[in-house]
């Protein structure tokens, strides 16, 4: 066992009135002491001189050194049991919540707390930097609406043949997605590897198509349907009916991209199971963040989304377009739109 000294404590500790005050204690004490084994003949010193006082002066600074090296260490050592049954604690509540949860059997909120604690568990480890042992905890610092997709690939990542994500999404969405194709992957993990069935409906503003002042959005809108074309290309085998990616061209964009699109509701096909979950990302107050809204139920009534399938149900019923029908027409110099 190593003896640990805290030497910046200490070195903090020796400029302080509290060090000098219990150096003068001990430094009194001991010369105390030395007195009265005098008086009672114990010891005999021949001579006090500034020897004698120098000694007495190393010997109470070095007592005090070793007593406020003992204080802390005992301290560093509470400090440190008490840190540990902070954590136990909170493990301790997260087992509550955990088996409440699985008492409570609602499927996609074990999903979600499955991936919270994978989360959370990867983020509790130490990382191999540059191949070295270099204990260095490394923590991804993500851009809110990364954070917010990693939620959503998160979940999908979780998800079986008997679930069905059904979602209603916008150019802006999108715009993020194309930067990163993990999210993309994802989707064709789900499909493929996972039997799950992916149904997307993402809205354009007719306005952007037609509007002359709208030059910026129509770039945009053009390099994004171009990347999800190339991505497209790579994976057609996996666009079957199990991943619908289609687009809905909207006269009335203002009201059908209402709050909460875009949005996600995840229900589960599986006989006698109607668990649903609904994803929402929003802005939080002032407007320089997002987090992700989720709610679980028994059936979407309970929750209040009721009408937000409805309206996903309503859209499917519109002249949807398939990616390489908007690309087509977005380039092709004999398309409707070629903009």
């Amino acid at each position: 066992m190593t003896f640990w000294i805290p030497f910046e404590e200490i070195r903090k500790k020796i400029l302080t009135i509290s060090f000098f005050v219990t150096f003068s204690g001990i430094f009194l004490s001991l010369y105390g002491f030395i007195e009265a084994a005098e008086h009672f003949h114990v010891v005999e010193i021949k001579q006090k001189n500034i020897m004698f006082f120098m000694g007495m002066v190393i010997a109470a600074f070095l007592l005090n050194l070793l007593h406020n090296i003992i204080l802390i260490r005992k301290l560093k050592i509470i400090s440190l049991q008490e840190k540990i049954q902070e954590v136990e604690k909170s493990l301790s509540r997260l087992r509550i919540s955990v088996n409440n949860i699985k008492n409570e059997g609602n499927y996609y909120k074990l999903i979600y707390i499955s991936w919270i604690l994978k989360n959370e568990y990867e983020k509790s480890r130490f990382k191999d930097i540059a191949g070295e042992d270099s204990k260095i905890y490394s923590i991804s610092a993500q851009r809110p609406i990364n954070y917010i997709i990693s939620i959503i690939q998160g979940i999908m990542n979780r998800l079986s043949s008997h679930d069905v994500f059904m979602t209603i999404s916008n150019l802006q969405f999108w715009e993020h997605i194309t930067e990163d194709k993990t999210f993309l992957e994802a989707n064709i993990t789900a499909v493929k590897e996972n039997g799950v069935k992916i149904d997307r409906i993402v809205l354009l503003d007719k306005r952007v198509l037609f509007l002359p002042n709208s030059e910026k959005e129509k770039a945009n809108l053009r390099s994004t349907v171009a990347a999800l074309r190339d991505f497209y290309l790579l994976h057609k085998e996996a666009f079957t009916d199990k991943l619908l990616w289609q687009f809905y061209v909207s006269d009335n964009y203002d009201f059908d991209n209402e709050k909460p699109v875009p949005y996600a509701i995840i229900t589960n096909t599986q006989n006698g199971n109607t668990d649903c979950m609904f994803m929402h990302p929003v802005t939080t107050q002032g407007g320089d963040g997002l987090q992700m809204n989720l709610r679980f139920g028994r059936k979407m009534s309970e929750i209040n989304i009721s009408s937000y399938k409805v309206k996903f149900d309503t859209l499917k019923t519109r002249q949807l377009l398939s990616i390489e029908q908007v690309y087509s027409r977005l380039f092709d110099a004999n398309g409707e739109w070629n903009i």
